[in-house]
């Protein structure tokens, strides 16, 4: 469990708004707006899914946080959450704002298991595939996720896909593949 003199009480649904953040996260801070966005692009099924727990873990954070859900384009549902006390959180917690480059801070695994396991399955809920699989393009990721997920007391796999020289068609349009995918399955002991 979490160290008691480095406990800040943090809950599931803050755990989890982390892992959500980890896998369809991004931040948006221009001088102009002055105050900070977490911005989360979530399809329908994940935005009803979590609606609730994501609402739970703002208005711990935050109760004044601004949430916005934008209009939906390509059955992606835009979130965003504007507040500077919600932007700090997830910045204490998350570097990174490219799918490639994000990284956990490891100060994470001082706190409860609760808190942890909120990452873990929110990071699922976002990015995950079935049968306990994570994906991520960001090789800094991917430890501090097997440290996470050692944390819980189970064991993990890592496979890497580099089909970087293949093309990817979304919505009929061709794109490059630019990172390797990593696939972090995890297994209860």
């Amino acid at each position: 469990d979490s160290f008691p003199e480095a406990d800040k009480g943090l809950t599931y649904e803050q755990g989890f708004f982390i892992g959500m953040y980890l896998g369809d996260g991004s931040f948006q801070h221009k001088e102009e707006t002055f105050t900070p966005q977490v911005c989360l692009s979530l399809n329908q099924q994940k935005y009803e899914k979590s609606i609730d727990i994501l609402t739970k873990a703002i208005n711990k954070i935050d109760e004044n946080a601004e949430i916005r859900l934008g209009k939906s384009q390509n059955n992606v549902y835009p979130v965003s959450i504007r507040s500077w006390l919600v932007y700090n959180f997830m910045r204490e917690y998350v570097s990174g704002n490219y799918s490639y480059e994000k990284e956990l801070n490891m100060d994470c695994l001082l706190q409860s298991y609760d808190f942890r396991r909120g990452i873990l399955d929110g990071y699922y809920a976002t990015d995950g595939g079935n049968s306990n699989r994570i994906y991520t393009t960001s090789e800094k990721l991917v430890p501090q996720v097997e440290a996470l997920i050692t944390s819980l007391g189970m064991n993990s796999v890592i496979d890497v896909s580099d089909r970087t020289d293949e093309p990817v068609i979304i919505r009929g349009e061709e794109y490059e593949r630019h990172y390797p995918l990593h696939c972090i399955r995890w297994y209860s002991q």
